[in-house]
């Protein structure tokens, strides 16, 4: 065997190799991403539970979504009365950056529980 026929099998089985790994990987899924400070990243939270879960009150909020960046999602974007809904992984992105500076406790757990398939 030549070394040029050696390295053409060596490409190949690694090709085959990465081929197994990735059939390997598809047949597990994912396993769910864990709690940070309480929150799910994959759940979703209403106004009610987010003032709950950071014991602040709908004003607080509305100023950190004003001044400070917290992202909230509107059933229907810019109506008045819509209902506000955060995401988990939002939450805990805000709470990284802005814990000290605005002074807010350790997250409250809010047991929210998500089906299969909403991910």
């Amino acid at each position: 065997m030549t070394d040029t026929q050696f390295n053409d099998m060596m490409s190949m089985m690694r090709e085959i190799l990465s081929e197994l790994r990735g059939l390997r990987e598809s047949q597990h899924p994912n396993p769910q991403q864990e709690e940070v400070y309480g929150i799910k990243p994959e759940a979703i939270y209403s106004q009610r539970d987010v003032e709950e879960m950071f014991s602040r009150c709908s004003k607080t909020i509305r100023k950190w979504r004003q001044e400070y960046g917290l992202v909230a999602h509107q059933e229907v974007p810019g109506a008045n009365g819509s209902d506000l809904w955060y995401l988990g992984q939002d939450l805990i992105d805000f709470f990284r950056v802005y814990a000290v500076r605005l002074s807010i406790n350790h997250p409250k757990k809010i047991n929210k529980t998500v089906p299969k398939g909403h991910l």
